[in-house]
């Protein structure tokens, strides 16, 4: 379960600071930033089922 949230606090946190600075479209920085929470809270949760049910 540390992997995953360790790997989550990285997509949620670090990955967006690299995206800023390659990513020249607004709308394309959103959207890569929005994935990355979005994939940050899936390992979250598959952190959490895995401990509880595995």
């Amino acid at each position: 379960m540390l992997i995953y949230i360790i790997l989550a606090v990285i997509l949620w946190l670090v990955l967006p600071i690299f995206i800023n600075g390659r990513i020249k479209k607004k709308h394309d920085r959103k959207a890569l930033i929005m994935l990355c929470r979005i994939l940050a809270i899936a390992f979250i949760a598959l952190g959490i089922y895995r401990e509880l049910f595995i």
